[in-house]
């Protein structure tokens, strides 16, 4: 059996040791048990530079008042509120749990002294001045322990040490060393980095009292060297874990004198071996699965961290869109108030222009009905001084015949001239009531053109509003999509999500994740009801700008229709009027020259009466009279067929008028009835803008709490982030190391146990009093259970973690090492599984 294959023994006890000597803790009924971890902070040297030390009290019930002896210092309790009472090294808790974590400090030597040398090109230099340098570098790395006992054995006092398995780990950036070598140890290559692993039992085989050769056979080392080359030394990670309970692995061998059965503890150990390798391989297994699925997880981590940025985002977006919002929407309801007020006046109006047009058509229906009248009159005073004419000229021819009827004549031209004063009075009158009518009808027709104007500017205004619905339905749609991303975005699932990470953080011990989680979902579910009020507040609000755009436009159609119905009217009027005023202009006209003949017939009646009179006096006067009379006769049949003509025009434009009354009628009947569905309408809006302002007011005031509390989700989700990058590197790291521990035990039973087991007889034979050294050694391994004392009625253990960091790290370290003692130490500490990745937690910073 070669060197080798006892240095790969002494890997796999120490390997072992630390996986397994740390199990979980099977309690007695009532046993107090008290683990002690010593946390040590190394200088580039091995001169320790802080030692922190974190004690755990556990039994199966409640632990009630216990007595513990410690000689730490600023003793804290890292877990509960319980106050120890302290007198000396005695101290008194009080504890309803049935665990109890505590840390302290001390400046007590450790039973493992670390030793460090450096040299460069083959000298030894001070390792702050080998920073940065190139060359041919050497790190040797001793170890010492201090932890001796005197005890005598076959009857010989012998010196003999507390057994501590040390497992070192040298870590070295390869892109500053290369060519790198080790004398002793698992040397294993990550690509960015190279680490040495180096398991040692420092003591051991002074305690065994072997001679130089033996010793040498079984290369029981307490250092290892490193050398290669560096482009730029730096201070490598080192970092060495110790136990000293590795009593039960001794109590193992038989302590048959002859060792017989040695052999078969041996094969055990090859067993062992085995089950170790297959071991290693299921953790290597788990830790790459655990790395890649907390990829997964991380990235999970980032797209929610990215979801609550975008989502803080909107809800700043939001609430600097609240006062806008909320300023539109009041003045919106105002301005739907003066609309529902004006939209009354409106429909008075419109009541008002209603009742004025029936009366305008009923006095149209009665001017209709007149000119009929007046034209039939017209037609018979025309035709009766056409024959007036025809006998006066027979009259004027037959002058010789006047004589005899002279008197006829006379008493003719009196009557005559007595009914014609009537009506010449009715022809003047006729004209005077024309004049009368033309200026009534103007005005009626700058009437009718004012309200067609009117009319076509509503039409406009209304079709404006309708297009304004679009607005509201637009704003409706937006207010619902907020509504939809605050529900989307709801806290059920953002709880879930961190319900998610408390679980793994809890598994993974990592209190402080686990606080920032919880303190997140608090946040969280005190703004979840906020969150939710504004959602149905927005869809609330939604809704009623919907309602509000669906009345609007329906009752704007209707007023729209109305009017466009009412401005087809007006213009009938209109037309009806200019039609109107026109055959008034025309009879005015004829009735002018019917009054001018009038007056030349009422002369030459006049004429006709005096010569009538004075007809037997002379026929030259007669003569004169007939002459007169018919020139007379002749305006007068021009007057009356003028009077004729223009009484057929009024009879015309009056019925155009009544015509036209009637669309104006009914145009402003529609109007009515728009400007009341108008008004509805506008009261309507009015009602649901209220509503509207309510609602935003609402939202802006709850705006500012939604910001605060995403703002707080924010800053929880970006402190998780960064924490989880942490996490997956140091589990990266962790499945780097279990491929190198399955690496380590694979090679360990491949080239150490198989040949330990068939070598074993030869070697085990020649060790005088090795079981009574075995029994000594667990007699002081079981005596070793505390660092900074222990009470009578507990059972102890004690391991020791320590880090070596360089000079311009210490700072660093330090601010490290605070945040850890301010962390509770958690159960998986006792669980074997958990040890390595405690340690590495601890070193991997």
């Amino acid at each position: 059996m070669n060197n080798k294959e006892i240095k790969n023994k002494s890997v796999a006890l120490a390997t072992i040791v630390l996986m397994l000597g740390n199990s979980s803790c099977v309690f007695a009924d009532n046993n107090i048990s008290k683990d002690e971890t010593v946390y040590s902070i190394l200088d580039e040297n091995g001169n320790v530079n802080k030692n922190i030390v974190s004690a755990w009290i556990n039994s199966s019930s409640s632990l009630g008042t216990i007595h513990d002896v410690s000689s730490l210092s600023n003793i804290k309790n890292v877990k509960g509120d319980e106050k120890p009472e302290i007198s000396g090294d005695k101290i008194t808790w009080d504890v309803k749990d049935d665990d109890l974590y505590y840390q302290g400090e001390t400046s007590k030597n450790l039973p493992i002294n670390v030793d460090i040398k450096y040299e460069l090109n083959g000298k030894e230099i001070d390792p702050q001045d080998i920073q940065g340098k190139s060359g041919q570098f050497k790190i040797t790395l001793s170890l010492k322990n201090n932890e001796s006992r005197q005890v005598t054995i076959n009857g010989k006092n012998r010196t003999i040490y507390v057994p501590f398995i040390t497992a070192s780990e040298i870590v070295l950036n390869r892109d500053n060393f290369k060519d790198i070598k080790t004398s002793t140890g698992a040397l294993l290559d990550e690509g960015s980095n190279c680490a040495i692993t180096f398991v040692s039992i420092p003591g051991f085989k002074e305690s065994l009292d072997l001679d130089s050769k033996f010793s040498s056979y079984l290369d029981l080392k307490d250092e290892v060297v490193i050398e290669g080359n560096t482009t730029s030394f730096e201070t490598p990670n080192i970092m060495i874990a110790a136990t000293s309970d590795v009593s039960k692995y001794l109590e193992d061998i038989d302590d048959d004198t002859s060792f017989g059965d040695l052999k078969h503890s041996l094969d055990k150990l090859q067993d062992g071996g085995k089950s170790l390798v297959d071991g290693a391989k299921q953790v290597s297994n788990g830790a790459n699965t655990l790395d890649t699925n907390y990829k997964k997880f991380n990235n999970g981590v980032k797209t929610l961290d990215n979801g609550i940025t975008t989502l803080n985002n909107g809800a700043s977006q939001l609430v600097s869109k609240l006062p806008e919002l909320n300023n539109g929407a009041q003045s919106l309801s105002s301005g739907l108030n003066t609309l529902s007020s004006s939209s009354k006046d409106l429909s008075n109006g419109v009541n008002k222009v209603n009742s004025g047009a029936s009366s305008l058509s009923s006095g149209l229906s009665t001017l209709s009905s007149s000119s009929k009248d007046l034209n039939s009159g017209a037609k018979q005073v025309s035709d009766g001084a056409s024959s007036l004419s025809s006998g006066l000229g027979t009259l004027s021819s037959s002058s010789k015949d006047l004589s005899s009827g002279a008197k006829q004549v006379s008493d003719g031209a009196s009557k005559l001239n007595s009914n014609y004063s009537a009506l010449d009075k009715g022809i003047n009158s006729s004209y005077s009531g024309a004049s009368e009518l033309q200026k009534g009808a103007k005005q009626l027709q700058a009437g009718a053109d004012n309200l067609e104007e009117g009319l076509s500017d509503g039409s406009s205004g209304v079709n404006d509003l309708i297009s304004s619905t679009n607005v509201i339905r637009t704003l409706a749609s937006k207010i619902e999509d907020i509504a939809s991303k605050l529900n989307a975005g709801s806290s059920s699932k953002i709880q879930s999500n961190l319900s998610s990470i408390a679980t793994r953080a809890s598994e993974n011990g990592d209190k402080k994740t686990l606080a920032n989680v919880q303190e997140i979902s608090d946040s969280l579910s005190k703004q979840s009801s906020s969150i939710s009020s504004a959602a149905d507040g927005l869809n609330s609000i939604a809704k009623g700008l919907n309602d509000l755009a669906d009345k609007q436009e329906s009752g704007l159609k209707s007023l729209a229709k109305g009017i466009n119905s009412a401005v087809a009217g007006a213009k009938k009027l209109s037309s009806g009027l200019s039609n109107l005023n026109s055959g008034l202009s025309d009879l005015k006209t004829g009735l002018g020259e019917v009054s001018k003949g009038s007056n030349s017939v009422s002369s030459g009646l006049k004429t006709l009466s005096d010569g009538s009179s004075n007809l037997a006096s002379g026929s030259s006067k007669l003569a004169k009279g007939a002459s007169d009379a018919y020139s007379g006769s002749a305006s007068l049949t021009s007057g009356t067929s003028s009077l004729a003509k223009g009484s057929s025009m009024l009879a015309k434009g009056a019925s155009d008028a009544y015509s036209g009354s009637a669309s104006l009628t009914s145009g402003t009947s529609s109007l009515a009835k728009g400007s009341s569905m108008l008004a509805k309408g506008a009261f309507d809006a009015y009602s649901g803008s209220k509503t509207l302002a309510n609602g935003t007011s609402l939202l802006e005031s709850s705006g500012k709490a939604l910001a605060d509390g995403v703002g707080t989700l924010k800053n929880g989700s970006s402190e998780l982030s960064s924490n989880s990058d942490k996490i997956s590197t140091g589990i990266g790291t962790l499945s780097s190391g279990t491929d190198q521990l399955y690496s380590g035990a694979k090679k360990l039973q491949n080239e150490g146990l198989n040949k330990l087991a068939k070598e074993g007889d030869s070697l085990i034979s020649s060790l005088d009093g090795a079981m009574e050294v075995r029994d000594k050694l667990i007699d002081t391994a079981k005596e070793y259970d505390n660092f900074t004392g222990i009470s009578d009625s507990m059972d102890g253990s004690v391991k020791f973690v320590m880090k070596v960091k360089a000079e311009d790290s210490n700072k660093e370290q330090a601010s490290d090492t605070k945040n850890d003692d301010s962390k509770k130490v958690d159960n998986s500490e006792s669980s074997s599984s958990n040890f390595i990745d405690w340690i590495k937690s601890k070193f991997n910073k």
